[in-house]
């Protein structure tokens, strides 16, 4: 079981604001007891690349 500290510590590579990051170690424990990681997954791709489905090339 990682610690709290541990997945901040982890967590601060993707978010900068010290607020997000709390909210993302919840959110973590929360789909840790669900036990399903793709919606963690997509939310830090999400928040390192934006919503690529939402960004639509134009020509």
């Amino acid at each position: 079981m990682i610690g709290i500290l541990q997945r901040l510590v982890w967590i601060e590579q993707f978010v900068s604001d010290p607020d997000e990051a709390i909210q993302f170690a919840r959110d973590f424990d929360r789909i840790m007891h669900m036990g399903d990681l793709y919606e963690f997954a997509g939310a830090i791709h999400i928040k390192m690349y934006g919503n690529c489905r939402e960004k639509k090339l134009v020509l």
